[in-house]
């Protein structure tokens, strides 16, 4: 049975060590009809854990169903032919990762532009670009995770299906 913990937080007890927290916080989440999760200080620490958390991004992924991680500075999201539209501020840093092979990318208002460019896993990712101004747009088809800045209000990111 759940129950509050410290701060009001619920604890959801399992026995089913076959999976991470994550992984079952998820799950749990989307047995209660979740429309958007926020995942919040998910990384650091451990680094099998923390890829492993990023890859859940993938593994539930769902264009009716949201999740995004957000790190102390910067939020990751997987997208699957989609465009996302995020807000920030000049310089401020973001990229896309071929996720997990490759995809075609075109941004709008990046220091490094895109234009139907291909990434490829390991090899040639977008990583290190930077907004020139305080609204950016990255298109992509394929799946990638895009990795922006921080994104804590709602109404800072915007999600377009790419036809």
């Amino acid at each position: 049975e759940p129950y509050a913990g410290k701060h009001g937080v619920l604890i959801v007890p399992t026995c089913d060590q076959s999976h991470t927290d994550l992984y079952k916080a998820i799950e749990y989440l989307d047995g209660l009809g979740a429309t958007e999760i926020a995942i919040v200080c998910a990384l650091g620490g451990r680094v099998d854990h923390s890829l492993t958390n990023i890859r859940l991004l993938r593994y539930f992924y769902s264009k009716s169903r949201r999740i995004v991680l957000h790190t102390q500075i910067q939020t990751l999201v997987f997208v699957h032919n989609e465009t996302v539209v995020f807000l920030g501020k000049k310089k401020d840093y973001c990229g896309v990762l071929a996720f997990p092979e490759e995809a075609f990318v075109t941004t709008k208002n990046l220091h490094y532009s895109c234009d139907h460019s291909r990434i490829q896993f390991a090899e040639s990712d977008s990583v290190c670009n930077q907004m020139l101004g305080p609204e950016a747009e990255i298109e992509v088809e394929g799946e990638a995770l895009v990795i922006m800045p921080r994104q804590v209000r709602r109404d800072s990111m915007q999600y377009r299906v790419n036809v």
